[in-house]
């Protein structure tokens, strides 16, 4: 029946129901767990039942030859209060359905819906994600605290035109890198003991793949590459990430999807000059106070069931100095 709404469910026939949206929803975290990149590398900030969380960050110690400094300590470890404003609601359609049977018994439709709505979250968490990366690299110093590492590259008619598709396009971005990766190390960013993770578009990552001598299947310190599958992994002790979730696009401009951190605008920035960007496990802090989850819901305007997902959840700076953008300008 074309009309078939299951406004009420009973005795057995809810039962089932119960059960398929169990596991509905265990298949769309297990979905969007296997897709996620940028954002399952960012470290939680437990927002202990709360939708707002302030977190104090310190700056390092000053040491002093005089022993009386250590009863009469001279300086204090300074201190930054970093805030944490729950986002309000995520909420994702992915399919209205009419009949139940089809949400209930029908094994190919749901585990269709829920590897499509899975992957969508999981893009939306990386997008937001990155955007909150570039806007923790354009962070500016903050009295002893250091500011985000910019690396700025002479602009040839555009990205492309800048880093032309060749060897020697592929030596100017390498240089980037390792630019950005020095201005880390003298923020005393321990770059040598830390995970460093590059996320750029596919093509920049092409760009890489242009100089043979990366493209090498033996492994030379810690700089290596599959050179069956053109894979390049890392460069300057660096992991080299090509996604298409890369926010390579203004989007300082709000509109119908953005997200809002307690009802003001959040992860607006420009990223059309944007090359590529670094982080570190110390750059953002996520906060998850209620999990990701897969749901069933009754949509009124269209009088059906709305399978989706709904999760919340926060991303925001914590130490600048750990993320690193290369711009062209």
């Amino acid at each position: 029946m074309a009309n078939e709404y299951p406004l009420s469910f009973t005795g057995e026939e809810a039962t089932r129901f119960e059960a398929a949206k169990k596991v509905y929803a265990s298949n769309v975290i297990r979905h969007y767990l296997s897709a996620i990149r940028a954002y399952a590398m960012v470290p939680i900030e437990d927002m202990m039942g709360g939708v707002v969380k302030e977190v104090i960050r310190y700056y390092k110690a000053v040491t002093h030859k005089k022993v009386d400094h250590a009863n009469t300590p001279r300086q204090n470890l300074a201190k930054k209060r970093v805030l944490f404003n729950l986002e309000d609601e995520e909420r994702m359609s992915a399919t209205n359905i009419s009949k139940k049977d089809a949400m209930i018994v029908h094994y190919d439709a749901a585990g269709e819906m829920a590897r499509i709505t899975g992957a969508a979250m999981a893009q939306l968490y990386d997008v937001q994600t990155l955007k909150q990366l570039l806007l923790a690299a354009r962070t500016a110093a903050d009295g002893v605290f250091p500011g985000g590492q910019q690396v700025t590259e002479t602009l040839v008619t555009d990205i492309a035109g800048t880093y032309e598709m060749s060897v020697v396009g592929s030596k100017k971005l390498q240089d980037n890198i390792k630019q950005a990766h020095r201005l880390m190390f003298e923020d005393n960013v321990p770059i040598e003991t830390m995970e460093l993770y590059w996320f750029m578009k596919k093509r920049e990552h092409d760009v890489l793949l242009q100089d043979d001598t990366l493209m090498s299947t033996d492994y030379v310190g810690r700089q290596f590459a599959d050179k069956i599958h053109g894979k390049l992994t890392m460069i300057d002790s660096a992991w080299i990430i090509p996604t298409n979730n890369y926010p390579q696009a203004d989007h300082s401009v709000a509109d119908d999807d953005t997200p809002s951190k307690g009802g003001t605008d959040a992860y607006l920035v420009d990223g059309s000059d944007s090359v590529a960007a670094c982080m570190t496990s110390d750059a953002l802090r996520k906060s998850e106070a209620e999990p990701v989850s897969g749901v069933y819901y009754w949509d009124n305007d269209k009088r059906n069931w709305t399978v989706g997902s709904v999760g919340f959840k926060t991303i925001e700076t914590f130490r600048p100095e750990n993320a690193a953008e290369i711009r062209v300008a």
